[in-house]
């Protein structure tokens, strides 16, 4: 019985992303804009993904070549596409093997959230990742890499995009700008 605060946290955090999706899709998502840290971000970002992960034997660690930078964005959607890519890139993942997540900088204005594992995603499937409903997991599944995407670009003013390779494994990426465009006249 031990394990049913984290189902719990989990159902809980699914109808939530449910809500979040259909307030997107709908265009009524408001922001709430935050100062962050790129690292802070990051470190909650693994401790939300090892509640999902406890027992698969995937190591999820921070990339030793990450950059701790500011950005003034929205935490919650932020989090929530972080946290998509490391469930992806996890549940991709051999037992012993190492999902790496980090953050460089892109220019002044743009910062860049990149998550790795060693898997290949087929190419069949590459075509279609982004597509509402399209899963490799099941019946119910699918929306993952789609809101991945549907907050990154229309909410975030992000880009998203992924590599793939034989020999380099994935690596998902997340471009922002460091200021949000619609947060100048909100945070002072």
């Amino acid at each position: 019985l031990s394990y049913l605060p984290v189902i719990s946290r989990q159902l809980v955090d699914e109808i939530r992303a449910q809500r979040q999706l259909v307030q997107a899709e709908r265009g009524e998502l408001s922001l709430n804009y935050d100062h962050l840290r790129t690292i802070d971000v990051i470190d909650r970002a693994i401790v939300q993904a090892r509640r999902y992960t406890v027992g698969d034997g995937v190591n999820v660690e921070i990339g030793c070549e990450s950059s701790d930078l500011m950005l003034v964005s929205d935490t919650t959607l932020l989090l929530r596409v972080l946290l998509n890519m490391l469930k992806n890139a996890v549940e991709a993942s051999l037992p012993g093997e190492s999902v790496r997540i980090g953050c460089e900088q892109i220019d002044d204005d743009h910062v860049r959230f990149i998550v790795h594992n060693p898997a290949v995603i087929p190419e069949l499937i590459q075509l279609q990742i982004f597509n509402r409903s399209f899963s490799t997991k099941g019946v119910d599944r699918g929306i993952g890499t789609y809101s991945m995407k549907l907050l990154t670009e229309r909410y975030l003013h992000g880009e998203i995009g992924f590599t793939s390779a034989k020999g380099e494994g994935t690596t998902f990426f997340v471009t922002l700008p460091t200021i949000h465009p619609d947060s100048d006249e909100l945070i002072h």
